[in-house]
């Protein structure tokens, strides 16, 4: 429990996706680090990683992006959720 506080404290995880890191520990995935890693929940601060994630996905859906250039922004959502 005390690398998941040290996680959090240090900024490489949110404290509200504290409790998965916890429930993958749990279920055997590894050490905390481990599972944050596998499950991909490390905090991302660097600006040009945020960039070619948020280009990557909307790269898959451009019909979401074309109705995002028109105005219609509440299918944005459902381009970070694929």
């Amino acid at each position: 429990m005390g690398e998941v506080v040290a996680l959090v404290e240090s900024g490489a995880l949110k404290d509200r996706l504290a409790r998965q890191v916890v429930e993958g520990v749990i279920a055997g995935e590894g050490s905390p680090a481990e599972v944050v890693a596998a499950r991909g929940l490390e905090v991302v601060s660097d600006d040009g990683a945020l960039i070619a994630a948020v280009d990557a996905a909307l790269a898959q859906q451009p019909d979401v992006l074309e109705k995002i250039r028109e105005g219609v922004d509440q299918d944005l959502g459902r381009a970070f959720r694929s």
